[in-house]
């Protein structure tokens, strides 16, 4: 009896000890190992044009595409003069939309025209236009369709395209503030904000004309375009 209890207590004691081993707690190294947390990547903030892109998605597709005037469904040329050279075809939900931007000379007289009209695969129904014009300037003619800030957005997110376009028209013997109009197109709504470009911190102040009631974030997105694209609109 006594030969046989040695080595079976032995046995049971060599067990005991492996059994140990194997639960034995992970090292220093090993826990500092998993708890070490992974390095988080800093994203990159969003410039103001990709902000403004952004903007522009929604769940239905909206396009904007440059057509030349000789390509247009339409007579265009005959509504703003002989030099109209280009329009812009904007695709939304509702359909196919043309705006016409344009300025010429007669008689004298500098005119600038913007021409929207939606085309129902026909004729083209016009729904808005502006014209300026001016006479007699002496010192320096300044008028543009700045292309700053010109783009398409659906910032309610119903849709309809918001098309977002300067005109700039102004007679100046220095350089200051010019006259700065943004133009809202949607549909057949049309919102204006009139004011003035920056020039070395001057000027970059607008207000909504008085037909400007659309809805408030197409508002603020205006605003927003306006207040970041003014100083990027020069006078000469």
């Amino acid at each position: 009896m006594r030969k046989l209890f040695i080595p079976l207590a032995l046995a049971f004691l060599l067990m005991g000890t492996a059994c140990q081993n194997q639960s034995a707690p992970q090292t220093d190294e090993q826990t500092a190992q998993k708890e070490t947390p992974k390095e988080e990547t800093e994203e990159e903030p969003m410039s103001e044009e990709e902000a403004f892109a952004e903007a522009a998605s929604g769940p239905f597709e909206i396009t904007m595409t440059a057509v030349p005037a000789k390509k247009l469904p339409f007579d265009g040329r005959m509504v703003h003069g002989p030099d109209l050279e280009e329009a812009t075809e904007v695709k939304d939900i509702k359909g196919t939309y043309y705006l016409l931007r344009n300025q010429y000379f007669s008689e004298g007289r500098h005119y600038m025209s913007l021409g929207y009209y939606f085309w129902d695969g026909k004729e083209a129904k016009r729904q808005n236009i502006k014209h300026y014009d001016m006479e007699n300037c002496n010192f320096d003619l300044v008028s543009k369709f700045p292309n700053a800030g010109f783009q398409i957005a659906d910032q309610d997110k119903d849709g309809e395209a918001e098309i977002y376009c300067f005109s700039q028209l102004d007679c100046v013997s220095d350089v200051s503030p010019t006259n700065l109009d943004l133009h809202v197109f949607e549909g057949q709504n049309y919102y204006q904000l009139a004011g003035n470009n920056k020039v070395e911190g001057l000027g970059g102040e607008f207000k909504p004309s008085d037909n400007f009631k659309a809805e408030e974030k197409i508002f603020n997105y205006a605003s927003d375009i306006f207040n970041s694209f003014s100083d990027k609109v020069k006078a000469y």
